[in-house]
């Protein structure tokens, strides 16, 4: 049986933890598999609830050093590892360097977006250069949205390289038997009845909260509830508890996030850029229609089928599709169709293991 190894250098909350989580759950049967990833929240106890403890391997959160880099290396000598699979800039350094070090191993890698907006004109040249010199290393690459593949050839990145686009895939949303839509909203927000919008994110720049804050700012009517952590949490918590909003419930992270969606009534994203972003499959799968800035990936999600986009920053454009979006009245029906339709999580880790399958026979 062949072996891959998957390699992140976050294991906190985000969509490339999440993406790997997924595809291990899919592809266990039909392919030895390991993880070598940072000792964070929540994915590295979601990790050993799938793999053995000795199949997981620890390394430093975005940072790299010889001693990690070279124990890594005999973890992957010691289990005779073929396949190193990297998710991200992040674990591409480490992969890079390993691929360098024995040519004979191969190398796979989801960037999970292509992360060059928020770099000066002087930080932009500088990783073209170094993907431009090292890139060569990597055996195939796949993009997880059309959109991803298009500002990556925009961007004169991976030219070279041979890639597929292979769209991000999740499971079915499965809901608690003792889940009560209506206790949930009551235990949330001071009027229940609101209708509920949700965000599940980081909090950092390429999310972009401040935005969904201003636009919750301007729709009082609506309750927004949050879940997700990060750098500018803290930030707008306190400006929260300061000016006394009353229609923002920020929750922080929750491993299982079914019950929330189901209670929802519309999701919201006000990210700057996206790869393929998971959170916008998994309200999908759960029937809700989506507002989502018209963004790389977000795009490649929401039609007007299932929602409407809006342009990044102008707040009145968000604020009328939303409301477009209540006025239309999507059908949840039609919502799942479409998300069974064009995102199966299934179709996805079929994909992968056919480029694992063809780069061991040579193809």
């Amino acid at each position: 049986m062949k072996k891959v190894i998957h390699i992140s250098a976050r294991a906190d909350l985000g969509g490339g933890p999440r993406h790997i989580q997924y595809l291990l759950n899919k592809i266990l049967l039909a392919i030895d598999c390991y993880i070598a990833c940072p000792d964070q929240k929540p994915f590295i106890d979601i990790y050993e609830s799938i793999l053995n403890k000795n199949k997981i391997h620890i390394i430093p959160f975005r940072s790299l050093s010889l001693n990690s880099l070279f124990t890594l290396r005999r973890f992957i000598r010691h289990n005779d590892i073929d396949i190193i699979h990297c998710h991200g800039k992040g674990a591409a350094v480490y992969g890079k360097l390993l691929k360098f070090l024995n040519r004979r191993l191969l190398l796979v890698y989801t960037p999970h977006g292509i992360h060059v907006d928020s770099y000066s004109p002087f930080q932009k040249k500088l990783y073209k250069l170094y993907e431009f010199v090292s890139s060569n290393l990597f055996n195939h690459i796949i993009y997880v949205s059309k959109s991803e593949a298009d500002q990556a050839r925009r961007e004169s990145l991976f030219s070279k390289c041979n890639y597929t686009i292979i769209p991000n895939g999740v499971p079915e949303l499965k809901q608690s038997n003792f889940y009560d839509k209506n206790s949930l909203k009551e235990s949330l927000f001071k009027h229940p009845k609101n209708k509920l919008i949700v965000t599940l994110s980081r909090f950092d720049f390429q999310k972009n909260m401040a935005e969904t804050f201003q636009i919750a700012l301007s729709m009082p009517q609506y309750n927004f509830l949050w879940i997700g952590d990060g750098p500018d949490f803290k930030e707008l918590q306190e400006k929260l508890e300061s000016e006394g909003i009353s229609n923002i419930n920020m929750i922080g992270t929750k491993d299982v996030v079914a019950e929330y969606l189901l209670a929802s009534d519309l999701y919201l994203s006000t990210a700057r850029w996206e790869g393929m972003p998971l959170a916008l499959l998994e309200a999908l799968s759960a029937g809700l229609p989506i507002v989502a800035s018209n963004v790389v990936g977000n795009k490649d999600v929401v039609s007007e089928d299932v929602g409407y986009l809006y342009e990044l920053h102008n707040i009145d454009d968000a604020i009328h599709k939303i409301e477009m979006a209540f006025e239309k009245d999507f059908s949840n029906v039609d919502i799942k169709k479409f998300f069974f339709d064009n995102f199966s999580s299934d179709k996805m880790a079929n994909d992968v293991l056919k480029i694992y399958s063809n780069l061991k026979n040579g193809n």
